[in-house]
């Protein structure tokens, strides 16, 4: 599975995971999922991308 997804510091607003859950299924890609990735500080950023496999990132403000 690959991993996609949105870094910022809240998330709530965002229609990105909406926008790619449907983009996906449209496009009939089955091995692909997009999460929110709600960081308080980028400094967490380091232990994000160690803990998960990411193939791509989106970022937003303030990051």
């Amino acid at each position: 599975m690959k991993t996609y997804g949105l870094i910022g510091k809240e998330l709530g607003h965002s229609f990105s995971q909406h926008y790619f859950e449907q983009k996906f299924n449209r496009e009939n890609i089955k091995d692909s999922c997009y999460q929110n990735f709600e960081l308080k500080n980028i400094y967490l950023f380091p232990e994000l991308i160690k803990k998960n496999t990411l193939s791509g990132l989106n970022v937003t403000i303030p990051y």
